[in-house]
């Protein structure tokens, strides 16, 4: 053995250099990916540390507009009614036509439609004829009635004999009906 080793010496002493520098550029090639990583790592730790400082910075200015929200929803539940009767809504609507002298020659309700997940719209589409004073007088005694409405659509032509023609369409809103 003694004969053999002073042969292999330089030999082995060199494949163990050899694999002991593969090995080390394997550990710096590993070491250089694991810092990338880490590096990007960062990144994104601090971009999120960031957009948190920026949510807790915010979050007293939301906190007041969602607390002046709930306010206004509040107040809004408040004035639209539990249920539409549609037949009061139909007599209340002819009987403030006939007290603004317009003649109501059609007048339909829609299919109620759900808004905004806690109220319905139910539309209305009435004609009428009459004068144009009389008109305004009914638009203004439907926008002060309850419930709550909205006109969402209108045409108003003026008749040959000085009478004013009209359709629209007319939005009432009410709570969703959740009960008998």
């Amino acid at each position: 053995m003694t004969t053999i080793f002073p042969r292999w010496k330089n030999a082995v002493i060199a494949g163990v250099a050899i694999v002991s520098s593969i090995h080390a550029v394997y550990f710096i090639q590993n070491a250089s990916f694991d810092r990338e990583a880490s590096q990007i790592r960062t990144g994104r730790l601090k971009k999120e540390l960031v957009e948190t400082r920026d949510k807790l910075a915010n979050h007293d200015p939301l906190s007041l507009q969602l607390n002046e929200m709930r306010g206004s929803l509040a107040r809004l539940e408040e004035r639209l009614p539990k249920r539409l009767d549609l037949h009061a809504l139909e007599a209340s609507v002819r009987a403030q036509a006939s007290l603004a002298h317009v003649e109501i020659t059609r007048l339909r309700f829609g299919a109620s439609v759900v808004q905004e997940g806690f109220y319905v719209d139910t539309p209305l589409r009435l004609a009428m004829q009459g004068t144009t004073a009389g008109f305004f007088a009914f638009m203004d005694q439907m926008s002060r009635a309850s419930p709550l409405q909205r006109v969402v659509e209108m045409k108003v032509e003026a008749n040959d004999d000085s009478t004013t023609a009209a359709e629209m369409t007319v939005m009432f809103e009410s709570l969703i009906d959740e009960g008998p």
